[in-house]
């Protein structure tokens, strides 16, 4: 069960685009994608940020996986 509950049955028109790009990008809609779009707004409000971590690297590997390493020792995950 997700944590948020969509307000609206049906997608608005620029949510319906927005995930029929998806599809035909990914072949299929992930989940939380589609719990997104049934909230007003939320979905367009977030379709940057998906945008923005899809874009390539600009450090070299090594350097993001460090820099992914130091934030996790910051943030307290157990590995």
């Amino acid at each position: 069960m997700a944590r948020l509950e969509a307000t609206e049955r049906r997608p608005s028109a620029k949510a319906r685009l927005i995930l029929w790009a998806v599809r035909r990008k990914l072949r299929q809609v992930p989940a939380a994608m589609q719990i997104r779009a049934g909230m007003p707004g939320f979905l367009e409000a977030t379709t940057g940020m998906d945008r923005y971590f899809q874009k390539p690297r600009v450090l070299p590997p090594r350097v993001f996986r460090l820099a992914m390493l130091k934030t996790a020792a910051i943030v307290g995950c157990p590995f």
